[in-house]
């Protein structure tokens, strides 16, 4: 079911006078900032303030640095991944709605679509044709002329009339015609008001940037006219014919291209030479570039050079900024526009629209993000696998390798396999996790003694005494404070202290044993 509107509670409110009517609109004539009035609303350049010449804005287009800065700003768009998001995710029909439109769009090349309407930033306003028919049972976007099921029209073939309606002029129809509505897409960008119903395109803040860089240009060219290439200087005697003159001349043009000259003898021609201080022409053109690039985004490092890479991440993210306002204007336009239309026409006006959207986020460092999650390891704390797949994608299963030897030898002894078996049954050294030590070339006659006396006084017997009553009493805890108990009373027992005796007499033994054995030897 579509959302129900809840606010109000079906009250109906009556507005008072003057509160349903638009007092301040520019198509009524009273609009003092217009210079005059007439049937069809100009563009107007507020620098000149005069009809707007769409060729000047061709040309600024034809400069290098625009055009970079610009499919910076373009493809950084189209080259993210987009979706379509249903309207209302707990009614059926809207998220029907939502699939079809992706099928849709796949099929029209939402990418071309985007990238053309995109240039809106730059003139301030495009225009969209929509190409209506039947395909597979909806009223759908179908290909027309030249394969395109959307064409982006150039804007200076279009007009708002004081209604601010959307007319096209043509041969027949200079003031234009009134087009129907739900077949025209319009995008509007910049300006700083709603009256500007053309909007505010970058091209007016990059027209003198351009303009100057243009003529620096021309100067530059003219100065390496000048003073980059030789004039060769030849000298013919008084006297001489035509025809030599000539000869020299040649020979000048010859070695110097067309640059040259001849003279007769005894005549002086001085040569203008540059200053040391003269003008810097590429400066000039760099400044001018920094300003358009800054004019269209908003930075300059992902066109230049950098100083330092902290400053290139500040700027990227500057970018990033700008290149998401592109994506969210465009979805917005769309999905109030052609998105809204498609849906009252194939599931009805009732079923919310579903939405188009750019995901236009900034890229997770995975690096950082791996070595953040291997400081948390290390202090105890570890991702849940949902939230592993969040951060790192699918793809990725646990690894089944068994560890190296290494990590092996540093592992301890699993338990035994049947811990229902009493530790008393077991035997001796097995109980107490013993073993019989290895051969040893370094021991000496103080570590045979000590053996042998441990064994003599039955240490081994008297330490699995104690402690298997201890491990017993420890597997059968129910909590961690019922093993803590078990610990302190098992500190208080006499049996420790027995045991210590045992193996204090053991190694006053061994010493003197190991004492005597020397002095008799």
């Amino acid at each position: 079911m579509a959302k129900k509107n809840k606010r109000g509670g079906g009250k109906t409110v009556a507005l008072p006078a003057g509160l349903a009517t638009e007092i301040a609109s520019t198509g009524d004539g009273r609009d003092i900032t217009r210079p005059f009035v007439q049937e069809l609303q100009q563009p107007l350049d507020r620098k000149l303030w005069g009809v707007v010449d769409w060729g000047v804005y061709e040309r600024i287009r034809k400069d290098d640095q625009v055009k970079s800065c610009m499919e910076q700003r373009i493809r950084a768009v189209v080259s993210r991944e987009w979706d379509v998001l249903p309207g209302d995710e707990d009614d059926p029909r809207s998220v029907q709605a939502a699939e079809a439109l992706t099928e849709t769009l796949e099929r029209i090349g939402w990418d071309l679509v985007t990238e053309k309407m995109l240039w809106a930033s730059f003139y301030g306003i495009s225009v969209g044709e929509l190409n209506w028919g039947s395909l597979d049972g909806l009223l759908d976007w179908v290909p027309g002329t030249k394969c395109r099921a959307i064409h982006v029209r150039h804007a200076r073939r279009f007009r708002f009339d004081r209604e601010d309606r959307l007319r096209l002029l043509t041969r027949a129809a200079p003031q234009g015609e009134i087009l129907p509505p739900r077949k025209f897409w319009v995008v509007r960008a910049g300006g700083t008001d709603d009256d500007q119903v053309y909007g505010e395109g970058l091209a007016e803040w990059l027209y003198w940037p351009v303009q100057f860089k243009r003529n620096g240009v021309r100067f530059w060219n003219i100065f390496l006219d000048k003073f980059s290439v030789p004039t060769a200087k030849g000298i013919y005697p008084r006297g001489s014919s035509q025809k030599d003159i000539d000869k020299l001349l040649m020979a000048i043009q010859a070695i110097a291209n067309d640059s040259g000259f001849a003279i007769p003898a005894g005549m002086d021609v001085e040569l203008l030479t540059l200053a040391q201080s003269g003008a810097d022409f590429a400066a000039v053109c760099r400044y001018m570039d920094g300003c358009i690039a800054k004019i269209i985004l908003s930075q300059t490092m992902t066109t230049d050079n950098g100083s330092s890479k902290a400053q290139g991440q500040v700027h990227a993210d500057v970018k990033l900024e700008v290149v998401k306002a592109d994506a969210d204007l465009l979805a917005d336009t769309f999905n109030a526009g052609p998105a809204r239309w498609w849906t009252d026409l194939n599931f009805g006006a009732d079923v919310d629209s579903p939405m188009v959207v750019r995901i236009v986020e900034k890229e997770d460092d995975l690096k950082t993000a791996a070595e953040t999650d291997k400081a948390l390891a290390d202090l105890g704390w570890v991702r849940t696998e949902e939230s592993f797949k969040d951060r790192y994608g699918d793809g990725y299963v646990r690894a089944t390798t068994p560890p190296s030897a290494d990590a092996q030898a540093t592992q301890p002894a699993p338990p035994p396999a049947n811990d229902d078996v009493p530790v008393e049954d077991a035997p001796a050294d097995t109980a107490i996790g013993l073993a019989e030590p290895a051969a040893n070339p370094n021991r000496d006659d103080i570590d045979d003694a000590v053996d042998a006396a441990m064994v003599d006084e039955g240490w081994t017997a008297s330490a699995a005494a104690m402690i298997a009553p201890l491990v017993n009493r420890l597997r059968s805890a129910g909590s961690v404070e019922d093993a803590i108990a078990t610990l302190e009373a098992a500190a208080a027992d006499d049996a420790a202290e027995r045991l210590a005796e045992r193996l204090a007499r053991a190694t006053f033994a061994a010493q003197v044993q190991a004492m005597t054995d020397a002095e008799a030897r």
